[in-house]
């Protein structure tokens, strides 16, 4: 294993494929959103998830004035919407419009609206052009972000040593540091790290299904590893 001392290598963390615009990036920071879980990256353009954006909007104190129904026609899937709103004194409208050729569920008003809403605060917030939202795009379901089911725990950081116990990587999931441990010497640094880490498992503390921790706890234990595991048991 490559020595890197205490610069630490991050591995198992979801990363950003597209390099986030540097204004986005720094709203968000302001907005105390972490882009890594309210944007993903749709086909090269970076799309916010509904309830981010309503969240964003409430902490810059945006205030939606009016929504107004411009079209409806529930039979051919065709909604129009107009949102004004404002913050600060400075007002924009903006328009949700939907039909077939760019919707495919069956809500089409509530869709017009949440597209005007999102499109007004975008604008108000300044990542209009960087940032789209989730009902902007003509997403398929199956595109959208799948919940993880890793054991990921945002409190907890698996470390793996070298030799000579510096730390040399860092992981955020237990599958993914269950993995990587395999191939680490087994000193007393890495032995500590990996009753840690089991014992928390096992534990009520780790408020996993049983399938998840049974999962989890299979892949860890190996040849290599199972005399650590049951050592003091």
């Amino acid at each position: 294993m490559q020595k890197l001392g205490k610069k630490l290598k991050y591995y198992g963390r979801k990363k950003l494929v597209k390099p986030l615009d540097k204004q986005a990036e720094s709203i968000l920071k302001e907005l105390n959103l972490n882009p890594k879980e309210c944007l993903w990256d749709c086909r090269g353009t970076w799309v916010m998830l509904h309830r981010y954006i309503e969240l964003a909007g409430v902490k810059r104190g945006i205030s939606m004035d009016s929504l107004e129904v411009i079209e409806s026609n529930q039979d051919k899937g065709i909604a129009v919407v107009k949102c004004v709103a404002s913050k600060d004194g400075v007002s924009v409208t903006s328009f949700g419009e939907v039909n077939p050729k760019n919707n495919r569920n069956s809500y089409p008003m509530a869709m017009a609206e949440k597209r005007a809403i999102d499109r007004a605060y975008l604008k108000l917030l300044g990542l209009h052009g960087f940032i789209y939202a989730e009902d902007e795009m003509n997403i398929i379901e199956e595109e959208k972000p799948k919940p993880s089911k890793r054991i990921v725990n945002n409190e907890r950081e698996y470390i793996v040593f070298d030799e000579e116990s510096n730390q040399v990587g860092l992981y955020n999931s237990f599958q993914t540091y269950a993995q990587a441990v395999q191939d680490v010497p087994f000193n007393d640094a890495n032995k500590k790290e990996i009753k840690k880490h089991v014992n928390w498992v096992k534990s009520s503390e780790c408020a996993y299904s049983d399938k998840a921790k049974t999962s989890a706890l299979n892949l860890i234990t190996t040849n290599k590893t199972q005399h650590i595991i049951n050592e003091g048991e």
